[in-house]
């Protein structure tokens, strides 16, 4: 959650409101990926695909809280 009355583009670039941080890439049926899903007001949902035919590791940072530590995030991993 961030102040309404925070610039949009501020909140953007805030590292503290960054919940997932991760090379982009696509799920199996070419969709982009992350899958972002809000499931209640304080429920949000992310979806994202690891290439499975990656030769190399990646790195991804996943936060389970938003900077207010009241939005819960829940994250899920495809090949």
């Amino acid at each position: 959650m961030f102040d309404s009355q925070m610039d949009l583009k501020d909140v953007i670039n805030s590292n503290n409101y960054r919940v997932y941080s991760g090379e982009c890439d696509s799920f199996f049926d070419h969709a982009p990926s992350p899958r972002i899903q809000w499931d209640s007001d304080f429920d949000l949902r992310v979806d994202f695909a690891l290439g499975g035919t990656r030769m190399f590791s990646r790195n991804v940072d996943l936060r389970r809280t938003d900077a207010s530590g009241k939005v819960q995030v829940r994250f899920a991993a495809y090949r």
